[in-house]
Parts: C-alpha cells; structure tokens; sequence
C-alpha cells in the first residue's frame, strides 16, 4: 500500500472507532434518560405505560425523551456506517440499522405519540407504524448480519450473542403486540421495554466491538 493508501485507511480506522463510541454512549444514555423522563411525568408507570409517552403530548418534559431518540437514533446510524466499513458485505444489514435508527427513534421524536400512544390522530398514527417498522428492520438485522461474521475474525462472538439475544427481541415484540391485540395493557410497558431494552443492549456491543477493534 502507498502511503496515501495506509493513511487514508489508518484514517477509517479511526472513525470507526469514534462511531463505535458514540453508538455506545448513546446506547448506554438510551435507558437512563428514560427513567429521568419518568420523573418528570407524574403518574408515569414504566409497567403499563409505553416508552414514547414520555415525549408524547401527554408528557409534561417531552423535550427529554425526544432528545433521547435523537441521540439513540444517531448512534445507530453512527453503528451501521462503522458496520459497513467494517464488513462491505453487511451493507444491507448495517442498512436496517440504520433503518431503525431513521425510523423507531427520529420519526418517532418527529411524530409524538397521541393520549396512550392509541394512534388515534395522524401524528399518533405516524409514530406507531414508524416505530413498528424500525423494530422489524432491525430485527431483521439480527437475522442477517451473523451469517457475515461467522468465520470473521474477532466477530465470532458478536455473532453468538446476536443469536443468544435476538429470540428476547422477538418474544418481547409478540408480547407487546399481544397486548395492543386484545386491549390487555396493563403490562405493556414491560413488554415493550423487553424488545426495545434487547435492541438498544445490541446496539450497545456492536458500538463497544467497533470502538475495540
């Protein structure tokens, strides 16, 4: 390689792990933020009450959890650019990452969720089919990108951990629509918090594994 080949690589490098990084800082922030929020929000229930509402119309503080699915919804895109980088084969699966991050968290900031997020007004419903798509995309992801990082050296146990962690993602999305299905929500906010806790986990050690190449 030239010298200007090495640099511009070495370069690369370096920017991935940045993206790393922030991916997992945003990640890590994701969770806590959350339980911030639900302290500005009287009344708030993590059990029953969605995560959403906390920047819905109903929330006193929306600004809090909106900046959150800013943020989140940055490292994500951060993540699947470093995953594209890292493996020009995971391009359609680093693609659903970033689905996820464009969808379930920047729309979902766009178009606040209505009273209980029913998806009784256009924004409501915006937000709701945003946020199921993201979550779909980025499932799939988790289908996709370990058959590219088995026999990738140092990606073997980001692979089985994706395996290990994905039937959680998938369990908990069916429960929680379990629960919108036949008007049973006195959980739901357990449930979503099962699916979306697994995805922003994932999304955290993809961002710990670019930052430690």
């Amino acid at each position: 390689m030239t010298v200007l080949e090495n640099t511009a690589a070495s370069t690369t490098k370096r920017r991935v792990r940045w993206a790393g990084w922030l991916g997992f800082l945003t990640a890590v922030a994701f969770p806590v933020l959350v339980l911030i929020a639900g302290t500005q929000f009287s009344g708030y229930s993590h059990v029953g009450q969605k995560i959403s509402e906390l920047g819905g119309i109903e929330a006193t503080s929306p600004w809090i959890q909106n900046t959150n699915f800013w943020m989140l919804g940055l490292g994500a895109i951060a993540i699947a650019w470093g995953l594209s980088q890292e493996h020009g084969r995971a391009t359609f699966g680093a693609a659903l990452v970033a689905a996820f991050g464009v969808l379930a968290t920047w729309m979902n900031a766009i178009f606040p969720c209505d009273a209980g997020c029913a998806g009784q007004t256009p924004s409501g419903l915006a937000h709701n089919v945003t946020g199921a798509s993201g979550f779909v995309a980025v499932t799939v992801a988790m289908f996709l990108l370990p058959r590219i990082w088995d026999g990738s050296d140092g990606w073997e146990n980001v692979a089985r951990f994706t395996r290990v962690i994905r039937p959680v993602t998938v369990a908990g999305f069916v429960w929680f629509i379990g629960t919108q299905a036949l008007d049973a929500q006195a959980f739901s906010g357990i449930a979503q918090r099962v699916f979306a806790g697994s995805v922003v986990t994932w999304l955290a050690y993809l961002g710990w594994r670019l930052a430690h190449p």
